[in-house]
């Protein structure tokens, strides 16, 4: 078997091989069979270098090509031996991660999918009852939740750095390939499907916006990417029928919602106002956060985790109060609608466009 850095050495070179403006899966075509092999293999690195004893940790830049190289795949669905490796890494066993709430309310939004995850279910117990689950089945249920996991650590690792600490650009640079990587997930329908409840279940978008380390100049690539992954997760397309929503459909979306949140918020005597006013009048952020600034960090999480934002109540107080109001306003205000933002520039450029 390959060592750790026989392999690690295929993924530089078949990052360079991009870099070049060329592709690197053709020398794998001959063999898909050894392919899916080397892309299981990819996936473990890490795994395997924490494991190994006498090894030190995958540093920041091997991370950073490490996933580079899933940039690349995920960008390359048109050939069908990467697509059938990448896309079972988005599939709906990642909806396994989903708080309770959550994962309920998108299978009933989408019946078709209750015997499929039946299926899972079935599969999963029989692998426990068995051992340990197969590789292949953590990869589809942990693979791509763990990469937001790990945005998260090192974002708070560049955040306890100062900004001419050694270390802050690599760690910013890791922080950009995964947010050039889930930008690429939620930009392509096959992918964007399953992965859309998975990133907003992570609240990655919320805690890179809030983060200090946006602020300084190593961070300034960083927020145009997050900036444009937020402009993607809004996008107004249907996540499993690839269609465009009409201004009814995302309307109606958005009643439904803030209609389960004015039930909620009508058992709690400080929301009584909010909870029997018009939609209209609630739903723009000033008014939401005014409504929200009025409550204590046990009521906010009992609002979120009652209706799926989070996983419980103590993972709701562990937030803080300005991260659950900052969320909490972020899920339910109004959107401006994309072809009015399209309609209102302006024809010509001038100094702003």
């Amino acid at each position: 078997e390959s060592s750790w850095t026989h392999v690690m050495s295929i993924v530089a070179m078949i990052n360079l091989k991009f870099n070049e403006g060329l592709s690197a899966w053709p020398a794998f075509a001959a063999d898909p069979t050894r392919f899916a092999a080397l892309f299981a293999r990819v996936i473990e690195l890490p795994a395997e270098r924490a494991a190994a004893e006498g090894a030190p940790a995958m540093g920041d830049d091997e991370h950073t090509r490490w996933v580079l190289f899933f940039v690349r795949a995920f960008a390359s669905l048109e050939d069908e031996m990467v697509r059938a490796q990448v896309l079972r890494l988005v599939s709906l066993p990642m909806w396994a991660t989903l708080s309770p709430r959550d994962l309920a309310a998108q299978l009933a939004a989408q019946p078709h999918l209750g015997r499929p995850w039946k299926k899972l279910e079935k599969r999963r117990a029989k692998e426990a009852k068995e051992g340990a689950p197969l590789a292949s089945s953590r990869h589809e249920r942990e693979f791509v939740p763990g990469l937001l996991k790990l945005f998260l650590a090192t974002l708070r690792r560049a955040e306890a750095l100062g900004p001419e600490e050694a270390g802050v650009r690599s760690l910013a640079r890791l922080l950009e390939r995964l947010l050039e990587l889930f930008t690429d997930l939620m930009a392509q329908l096959p992918t964007r499907r399953f992965f859309h409840a998975v990133l907003l279940d992570s609240h990655l978008l919320v805690h890179a916006s809030l983060s200090p380390f946006g602020k300084r100049e190593a961070g300034t690539l960083a927020v145009q990417l997050l900036g444009l992954l937020d402009y993607y997760e809004r996008f107004e397309v249907d996540d499993h029928r690839g269609v465009p929503l009409s201004d009814a459909d995302v309307k109606s979306a958005r009643c439904e919602q803030l209609q389960a949140l004015q039930r909620k918020a009508f058992s709690m005597e400080s929301l009584q106002d909010f909870a029997l006013s018009n939609l209209a009048a609630v739903d723009t952020p000033t008014a939401l956060t005014s409504h929200f600034s009025r409550l204590q960090p046990p009521q906010l999480a009992e609002i979120a985790s009652s209706l799926g934002v989070v996983h419980s109540n103590e993972q709701g107080e562990g937030f803080g109060k300005g991260f659950l109001v900052h969320m909490l306003v972020r899920r339910y205000q109004r959107r401006e609608a994309q072809h009015e933002a399209i309609g209102s520039l302006p024809l010509y450029p001038g100094e702003v466009v």
